[in-house]
């Protein structure tokens, strides 16, 4: 980073400043560039490479549908930013949604370390989608309100369904600037509609824990007639010769909690790349939605120790172990970020978006 100040946290929000390792982003004001009327924005993303874009539509080949199977058995996936940033390791339905309610117990954390999504991500779903101030958005599976923040900067219409408590009520502190919003507390799955219908459904690093023999169906009826889906979240990977956190600390992970399935190295990023067809690790929609469209955003954040162990401590993965496991491992890692790694850590994403417009 050349002697750049980083970690930055914005004294606003809070946020960790969001860079691309090589180029510095800038250093964090006292209010912060990216912060509106106290309200956080879209993290910065690094320049997209000219080949990291694809419309596709084509089927699955057999070497890709391998790569996904062998990534749907990973930690590192990350739909999009609740612990498997693109499709999360795959779980009967109610442990699944079970687990999806860990967020709930910290939801302030969550929105403090948690990556946000690119503007040019929202751009390119304007683009593709044609929404525009006129337009009707549903948002499954708010959160605290990240994606939202930009997602109502649009000027668009934005019902926003969360089903924790804690993450909804901050999701309506973040979001009280924004009279387009309406945040509403339900599972989506249970959501009592009311008989509206939308130009655009967008799910945010939430979409694997909707049940997906509900998920599909309800989601193309909730949509009018040419309105679109929309899946965005994030993948962690890793670039060859990069310090990674996970080879650093895969002994730690194995004394402290020996065994678990979620362990392992993130992908390089060209692996996950050469997987950016159809929708991802979740379910297939079937007829129910047209090919997907599909973008790549590459993004990364810095930590120092404390605020990587914070990051690990918000994610699904980490959540679930018990806390007398949890907090030694943890501690255990960011005394090897201190030590090892020079008190600094790096978490690679690409962040994703896949959307594709609902079948007659």
């Amino acid at each position: 980073m050349g002697g750049q100040h980083w970690p930055q946290r914005c004294k606003v929000c809070g946020r960790q400043r969001i860079g691309d390792g090589e180029r510095d982003v800038g250093p964090m004001s006292a209010v912060g560039a990216h912060c509106q009327a106290g309200q956080a924005s879209v993290s910065q993303a690094l320049p997209q490479p000219p080949d990291s874009r694809s419309d596709v539509g084509r089927a699955k080949s057999p070497t890709n549908r391998a790569k996904a199977t062998i990534h749907s058995s990973r930690a590192w996936l990350v739909p999009g930013g609740r612990s498997a940033k693109d499709g999360m390791v795959q779980m009967a339905g109610a442990s699944r949604r079970d687990l999806g309610q860990v967020f709930n117990e910290v939801p302030e954390l969550y929105d403090r370390v948690r990556p946000t999504y690119p503007d040019e991500l929202f751009a390119d779903l304007v683009a593709i989608t044609g929404m525009d101030e006129r337009s009707s958005l549903l948002e499954v599976g708010c959160g605290t309100g990240q994606a939202t923040r930009s997602l109502a900067a649009l000027a668009c219409s934005v019902t926003a369904v969360e089903p924790g408590a804690g993450m909804a009520a901050l999701a309506r502190q973040r979001l009280a600037a924004f009279p387009n919003v309406d945040v509403e507390m339900s599972k989506f799955e249970e959501w009592n509609d009311r008989g509206r219908r939308f130009d655009v459904l967008v799910a945010a690093s939430s979409w694997h824990w909707v049940d997906p023999s509900v998920g599909w169906r309800r989601a193309h009826d909730v949509l009018h007639p040419g309105g679109w889906m929309a899946l965005i979240g994030h993948v962690v990977v890793r670039r060859r010769g990069e310090p990674e956190v996970y080879a650093q600390t895969a002994d730690l992970h194995q004394r402290l909690s020996p065994g678990n399935p979620g362990w392992g190295h993130p992908p390089l990023e060209e692996e996950v790349r050469r997987t950016s067809e159809g929708w991802g690790l979740v379910t297939d929609p079937g007829r129910l939605f047209g090919p997907a469209i599909v973008r790549w955003y590459p993004a990364v954040q810095w930590f120092d120790a404390a605020g990587f162990a914070d990051l690990l401590r918000s994610q699904s993965l980490y959540r679930g172990l018990d806390n007398d496991v949890r907090e030694p491992l943890l501690d255990a890692i960011a005394e090897r970020i201190r030590t090892r790694m020079g008190n600094r850590a790096a978490r690679r994403y690409l962040s994703v978006l896949r959307v594709g417009q609902r079948a007659e």
